[in-house]
């Protein structure tokens, strides 16, 4: 009886080439009826199915279900051995990043098991902890698996993207080095660095990397490029050249390196290119994120010219098509691009606030943009109006203040411009060079001899100053 009971007992043997097929195909909740399948019809619990269980919900970046599971090892009186947590921490590096907390914490809990963590755990740690922002805990957790000697290309990888989101170059530089002398580096690791001098605007340090790269005979990938694009960012001959290069047969381009290349064509006001490299994205059936079309709409709203603000709008109604309906970047831009078209600017600061979820309302940049644009049309009136508003939203800073004097000015409303003008001070804001000539041209207008001395006396105090601090601060000269 006993020996039938057991044929009759489904063997592991039949639900693993299952629960593999799971995880290659990403079918985690399948997987998980699997499981429950083989203890119904068992009676009992197995690690070796349970593991793949939680390889299945890895591999489909389930980190919950696959958290849930290792927790429910206790109850099913199962010990998780080094490769179960290790799946474990593997779907962590899924997440976007609130995972770090847990990830750290079931580190500890390996280590009070006095169960040794291998490269797996280590790396996979790193990587969850520093996607939580928390890339210095990550080099941490580095520092102790060099001190245990579970190190290896990934696990150095690893630390080195953390030190990229820490934009800590000259570290990840450190460790690459480091690296050198162990193991031959791999694309992985050079994009990493890259990435890393990018992040610290270390462009120069950046492309020598690129270039390296291929010297020591790796093949870039796009990722390659992308970080390199983006690093050339304020270059936008050499971002071109870059985009180029990757595209004619070397690389895929994504749409990360369409919007490193639009967004450096916006730096260089290049806006035309920007508008033709989107309209390319379409051509080939790249999907264009809300990246592209802001890039495109900066880089126009920065041109000079009365139909700016025609041609943003294009690229806004293009967006739409795309069913992206804009955020806030987007309306600052739009704005930005009014210049004399007042009226279009107030419509488009109405639409923020209808069109914009509770994350997206007007900021500070919005309020300047639209204060700006009634300034450029001399309509003071407007200009205080949004003034105010964007007072009462605590939303104000030295240009929105200098575009309100500078409308108060154009409309011969002096005194108005005054008032402005002191309210800077009242706000406990440090008045710059902008905001004093635009105090001083008030004064003029209304023949207020004696404050324009004033405000000239502390208009050359504040240089003075400015020019003290930087003789204090500036290097020594080297004498020849």
């Amino acid at each position: 009886m006993a020996q039938e009971r057991s044929l009759r007992q489904p063997s592991s043997i039949v639900y693993v080439p299952l629960l593999g097929r799971c995880a290659k195909q990403t079918q985690w909740s399948f997987g998980l009826q699997l499981l429950r399948d083989f203890r119904a019809r068992r009676g009992k619990d197995d690690l070796f199915i349970c593991g793949s269980s939680i390889h299945a919900c890895e591999k489909s970046g389930q980190w919950p279900q696959a958290l849930a599971l290792l927790q429910q090892l206790d109850c099913w009186t199962l010990e998780g051995n080094v490769v179960v947590h290790g799946s474990v921490l593997s779907a962590a590096t899924h997440g976007q990043g609130s995972e770090w907390a847990s990830a750290t914490a079931l580190l500890c809990a390996l280590q009070d098991q006095e169960i040794q963590s291998n490269v797996i755990i280590y790396s996979s740690s790193i990587t969850a902890t520093s996607l939580g922002q928390k890339w210095q805990e990550a080099l941490q957790i580095f520092y102790s698996a060099r001190a245990a000697g579970a190190v290896n290309l990934i696990v150095y990888n690893a630390a080195i993207s953390a030190c990229e989101r820490g934009s800590d170059w000259q570290r990840a530089l450190s460790l690459m080095e480091d690296l050198k002398d162990k193991v031959r580096i791999d694309v992985i690791t050079y994009n990493a660095a890259i990435s890393a001098c990018e992040k610290s605007r270390q462009w120069l340090r950046a492309l020598q990397l690129f270039d390296q790269e291929e010297l020591c005979g790796l093949k870039r990938s796009i990722i390659s490029y992308n970080a390199a694009i983006s690093a050339a960012s304020s270059a936008w001959e050499l971002a071109l050249s870059l985009f180029r290069d990757a595209d004619q047969g070397r690389c895929q381009c994504t749409v990360v390196t369409y919007n490193a290349t639009i967004s450096s064509c916006e730096q260089g006001d290049q806006w035309k290119l920007a508008l033709q490299l989107l309209d390319e994205m379409a051509k080939r059936h790249i999907r264009r994120s809300q990246i592209s079309f802001n890039a495109a709409i900066s880089g126009r709203a920065g041109e000079p010219g009365e139909r700016a603000w025609e041609w943003s709008l294009d690229v806004l109604h293009q967006s739409q098509a795309d069913f992206l309906l804009g955020d806030l970047i987007t309306y600052n831009a739009l704005i930005s691009s009014c210049e004399k078209q007042w009226l279009m600017a107030l419509l488009l600061l109405g639409d923020t606030e209808r069109n914009l979820n509770v994350n997206g309302r007007k900021n500070v940049i919005t309020f300047s943009a639209a204060i700006s644009a009634c300034d450029k049309a001399s309509q003071w009136e407007s200009a205080l109006v949004l003034l105010q508003e964007a007072c009462k939203s605590h939303l104000l800073n030295l240009i929105t203040y200098s575009a309100a004097i500078s409308a108060c000015v154009k409309g011969k409303q002096w005194q108005q411009a005054l008032r402005v003008y002191d309210e800077i001070c009242k706000a406990g804001l440090q008045v710059n060079v902008i905001a004093y000539h635009a105090g001083i041209s008030a004064c003029e207008q209304g023949m207020q001899s004696k404050r324009v001395l004033e405000l000239i006396a502390e208009l050359i105090a504040l240089q003075e100053s400015f020019w003290s601090y930087s003789r204090a601060h500036s290097p020594p000269t080297l004498r020849v």
